[in-house]
């Protein structure tokens, strides 16, 4: 009898709120307001008249925007300038507030402003505050509703206004957006985290602290410098390929970060549920059956409850040990799909990770929980640009290589033997190429490259031009792993720490450099 109760009064509610949506749409297809904050620049006109409520301009809020729209067009402001100056003309947020960069961009910018339209159940609302919607992304209620509104501003108006604040003209953004892979995962010197942009001029890539951004014009900012992006995604990248450059390690890491047991330790938490589910249901049925049986007896709802309340609190009870035996399956699936990943992504890392570009590597980033502070100060840049080995490394973007090894030099050594000629066999191939490598490591002039007995910087220099000229630098450079470091010639990112979800200590030699690992 409780269980048809309780069918009729959700079924009730559920009748209710169709009608109430129901009733709501049709407001909105005749251009009434259904309730909720105006959009800046229009208030609600007969606010609490019964089916006579609408949007209308506020006049104060749309002198707001004409104001903000003839600095931004006439005088060719930016949008914190025309901030700034509506706030000093005392052209204030509806809540009496300075405005700041995002909230007059956002108000610049909504569909009320630029397209004269109000969306009820508008599905691109973010936060949360957006129609109910099914697990197939459909509203539950009804359809969204497109309420024209009266506009501020002409279409001309509308058109100038689009291209002073850079966007088209429906108020969207224009291009396709840069992938930054480290935004949100670079933490600044002040606490604050990194977000990926490009300069008004020249459209260099970089990441600038959030603590840079105002929260108002005049508001306090941090002193973090602007990060060049190419650089530190490259830098943060060796360090993550060195990690990823051992299938073998990487596994057995990523097992023991999610505590794989053998399979015969571990609990079978399908077995567990499904046997609580066996005790919820007798329990279930033997409720239903006591509720059904006093009913019978017409026994007043005292003595039901009385006689039920041990029945029910431990159906609660067993209730709650489902639950956690469901999350404790949800965390060991999640932990063991997480090793396979890592597994997978292992197994491709040694031929793929040359060739992923910023959105695949931030996938990557994701998977292994990357998170790079920052330590120091970005290094000042001290260069000579007409260097042609500088140039080659800027134009290949290679990594410069390591000092040579035996085994490095036995991929290039054959090279460089074949190239020189019979009266050049007493200069020491290995150890002008080392030189050469020094440079490109350090950024040094050539007349500060160490060379061994009976050599000197100028055959050092004259060795590499003729390498470069008759094509040895490149076979040499593409037998070589593109390992190392950052050209010591192009832009370097500050000193940061790497961490993460998996432990890369026990593959890593431990050195002295300024870009830690706490794996």
């Amino acid at each position: 009898m409780l269980g048809m109760l309780a069918s009729f009064a959700a079924f009730e509610h559920r009748l209710i709120t169709e009608r109430t949506q129901s009733g709501l749409e049709r407001k909105a297809m005749a251009g009434g307001h259904v309730g909720g904050v105006a959009p800046f620049g229009y208030r609600i006109e007969n606010a609490g008249k019964k089916g006579l409520s609408r949007l209308a301009i506020n006049d104060d809020e749309a002198a707001t925007l004409r104001r903000a729209r003839e600095l931004l067009v006439a005088e060719g402001l930016n949008i914190r300038d025309v901030a700034a100056r509506l706030n000093l003309e005392g052209l204030l947020t509806r809540g009496g507030k300075p405005w700041s960069y995002q909230n007059l961009r956002a108000r610049l910018t909504s569909g009320a402003v630029l397209e004269s339209v109000y969306v009820f159940r508008n599905q691109s609302t973010k936060n949360g505050r957006g129609p109910k919607v099914d697990r197939q992304g459909k509203l539950v209620y009804g359809q969204s509703v497109t309420v024209k509104l009266d506009p501020i501003f002409t279409p001309d108006e509308v058109t100038d206004l689009c291209a002073a604040l850079g966007r088209t003209v429906t108020g969207k953004p224009k291009g396709k957006a840069s992938v930054y892979p480290l935004s949100g995962r670079t933490f600044s010197l002040c606490g604050e985290t990194y977000i990926g942009g490009k300069s008004a001029k020249g459209g260099s890539r970089h990441y600038r602290c959030r603590g840079r951004v105002e929260a108002y014009p005049g508001a306090p900012r941090c002193e973090c410098q602007q990060l060049p992006a190419d650089e530190l995604e490259a830098a943060v990248w060796a360090e993550v390929a060195t990690l990823l450059g051992d299938p073998a390690q990487l596994r057995a890491m990523a097992r023991e970060w999610v505590g794989l047991m053998d399979d015969a330790n571990e609990t079978d938490h399908a077995d567990r549920i499904a046997d609580l589910d066996r005790q919820i249901k007798e329990r279930e049925q033997a409720l239903t059956k006591l509720t059904i049986d006093y009913a019978k007896l017409n026994l007043p709802t005292v003595a039901l409850e009385g006689a039920t309340r041990a029945l029910t609190e431990e159906l609660d009870q067993l209730r709650d040990v489902k639950r956690e035996a469901e999350a404790w399956q949800a965390e060991t699936e999640a932990a063991q799909q997480r090793a396979r990943d890592l597994e997978a992504l292992a197994q491709v890392a040694r031929t793929r990770l040359a060739d992923m570009d910023p959105a695949d590597q931030g996938e990557v980033l994701g998977l292994l929980d990357v998170r790079v502070t920052i330590t120091g100060p970005v290094p000042t840049r001290t260069t000579n640009k007409g260097c042609t080995l500088t140039k080659w490394f800027a134009d290949t973007g290679r990594l410069a290589p390591p000092a040579l090894t035996d085994e490095t030099w036995a991929l290039v050594g054959p090279v460089i033997r074949a190239w020189e000629p019979p009266n050049h066999r007493l200069m020491d191939g290995r150890a002008i190429l080392d030189a050469i490598l020094f440079k490109a490591r350090t950024g040094c002039g050539w007349h500060n490259v160490p060379t061994p007995d009976g050599l000197n910087w100028k055959t050092v220099h004259t060795r590499f031009n003729r390498w470069r000229v008759a094509g040895v630098w490149d076979e040499v450079m593409g037998r070589l792993p593109n390992q190392g470091s950052l050209p010591g010639t192009v832009v370097q990112p500050p000193p940061f720490k790497v961490t993460g979800r998996v432990d890369p200590r026990a593959m890593i030699g431990h050195e002295k450099n300024p870009r830690e690992r706490v794996w």
